[in-house]
């Protein structure tokens, strides 16, 4: 047997597809193991239904848990939209007509949320106010929280920043290392990001 067929016998006993009509943008699992999916129409697909959320007016670009349950979508309509456990939703913030491209969300005892638009990374409580704009480089291709949600990554071009998210201080340092870089992460234990 090829390993193609093996996939596929492997996908047929134990998975599951679905076609959706747009295109998926974003996968996320909440904290209960729910998933949710952005779509490129502006709807969220939630659990194992497949529950259609409107949520942009056009694409939802960028998805995360939100750390009070639901999931949190950035759109390119600006918007950042908190799709709540029972289906409802509700705007968090809006970025004028600039994309919200990247998320990320720290659920722990002082939960943030982060959101990338442009070259600026926005630190925000879990209601949407904005507690630190931060400028980068170049556009923020990715966005990642360390294990306690004292410091955040922002990959960008030519290398990535780690910012401590309590600080007054907009100086961080950076990793540089040239080229494109379309994300990021850190090692649970913080060793390596």
């Amino acid at each position: 047997m090829s390993d193609l067929t093996d996939l596929d016998e492997l996908l047929s006993k134990r998975g599951r597809s679905a076609q959706f009509g747009a295109y998926v943008t974003a996968l996320a699992f909440d904290a209960s193991g729910l998933p949710g999916f952005a779509l490129g129409d502006g709807t969220l697909r939630l659990g194992p239904d497949h529950q259609s959320i409107a949520a942009h007016d056009g694409a939802a670009l960028s998805l995360s848990a939100h750390p009070q349950g639901g999931f949190v979508t950035g759109g390119d309509d600006g918007r950042l939209v908190w799709t709540r456990p029972d289906g409802g939703t509700q705007e968090l913030h809006k970025f004028g007509s600039k994309w919200v491209e990247q998320l990320a969300a720290f659920a722990g005892k002082s939960p943030l949320l982060a959101a990338a638009v442009g070259k600026m990374l926005y630190l925000m409580s879990p209601g949407g106010e904005v507690l630190k704009e931060i400028a980068h480089p170049s556009t923020v291709t990715g966005i990642a929280f360390d294990a306690k949600g004292k410091r955040v990554a922002a990959s960008h071009y030519n290398g990535a920043s780690l910012w401590f998210t309590a600080s007054g201080s907009l100086v961080a340092p950076k990793l540089e290392w040239k080229g494109s870089h379309t994300g990021v992460a850190i090692h649970p234990a913080g060793r390596r990001w």
